[in-house]
């Protein structure tokens, strides 16, 4: 049989225009983004924000291409490695004790790599606010704790 094809090109991060303080960050405090970069192209991007430097949390967010996110496949091996990524970043080079999440709950394959890769589930908040094509939506959240 012929050999199997090649891994993809790796995804990677690249610097962007740096931290924000919170009076800049519209709410966010701190913030750590980064584009998501396939063969050199932005796929997504993602980091951490809400950033709690007294407890050592950081809330993750990702943004990942429409179009990818229309393959499971794609969606996940893209979520999967920026999460290896941001682990990394997080643990091992910024110390933090604990990362956390909040999906809302039309999302279940998005919900599935996060406890794939580590996330326990935390709690659900019912929500009025969360309103999409005019049903309310809960939120999921999700915490993972540094282990090191």
């Amino acid at each position: 049989p012929p050999p199997p094809p090649a891994p993809p090109p790796a995804l990677f991060f690249q610097a962007d225009d740096g931290i924000r303080n919170q009076a800049r960050s519209r709410g966010l405090g701190d913030v750590y983004k980064r584009q998501f970069l396939h063969n050199q192209i932005c796929i997504g991007y993602g980091g951490l924000v809400h950033m709690d430097w007294d407890s050592k949390v950081g809330e993750v967010s990702f943004v990942n291409d429409t179009d990818r996110t229309k393959s499971k496949m794609t969606h996940k091996k893209d979520f999967s490695m920026f999460l290896k990524l941001i682990f990394k970043i997080a643990f091992d080079d910024m110390h933090l004790n604990k990362l956390v999440t909040e999906t809302y709950d039309i999302r279940p394959a998005h919900l599935k790599i996060l406890e794939d890769s580590g996330f326990k589930r935390t709690k659900r908040i019912n929500s009025s606010k969360n309103i999409i094509d005019g049903k309310s939506i809960d939120s999921i959240f999700h915490e993972c704790k540094n282990l090191s």
